[in-house]
């Protein structure tokens, strides 16, 4: 969560930053302001992960992995437990490769 509070700091004080109601917009790439695509995204967590040096390469879907157990861990909103836990512990089974032996 540090990551995304620093980036809404660095979007709010660009001109076209508070323009957008979405998550993830283009700060320095045209058209600024617009939604970032998933190729942008995964191209820029890419970028991240080996700027990082981290063994493996973050995706989209692994965030929204840890974002779902972190809402249930924490005790979610009344919204999330009652829509979606008790599909939480399939879907991060499901994600689990472990099992599998791949990463």
């Amino acid at each position: 969560m540090q990551a995304h509070d620093q980036y809404v700091l660095e979007r709010m004080a660009l001109p076209h930053g508070p323009l957008s109601d979405f998550v993830l917009v283009n700060l320095f790439a045209e058209p600024l302001g617009a939604p970032m695509s998933g190729d942008a995204i995964t191209q820029l967590l890419g970028r991240l992960s080996r700027r990082a040096k981290l063994e493996r390469i973050v995706t989209p879907r692994m965030l929204r992995r840890a974002a779902g157990s972190s809402a249930v861990d924490a005790g979610g909103g009344h919204y999330w437990r009652a829509h979606h836990v008790a599909a939480v512990p399939a879907a991060v089974a499901a994600s689990d490769t472990s099992h599998t032996g791949t990463r």
